[in-house]
């Protein structure tokens, strides 16, 4: 996700969010329900989902998204570029 934000290849927020739900399906899939990863993955689609919604109650629709989630005792920060 990382290196397509940096090469800008979401073109829009429902692009970053399908990724983020293929992340939450896949996930489930291959570690199951109950697994830490597939809980975090949930965590992320769960924050972004949010933070939509509450961009677009402000009605920014020009803006970024930051995600901020841990991961493995990491921190992984995904940003979306500005909405088209």
């Amino acid at each position: 996700m990382r290196e397509n934000i940096r090469k800008h290849a979401y073109l829009s927020r429902a692009d970053f969010r399908e990724h983020v739900d293929l992340i939450v399906h896949n996930s489930r899939i291959y570690n199951g329900s109950d697994n830490p990863l597939t809980k975090t993955a949930q965590q992320m689609l769960d924050y972004t989902d949010q933070q939509f919604k509450v961009r677009a109650i402000k009605g920014k629709v020009r803006c970024r998204i930051f995600l901020v989630v841990s991961c493995a005792k990491q921190s992984v920060i995904v940003r979306i570029a500005k909405q088209r």
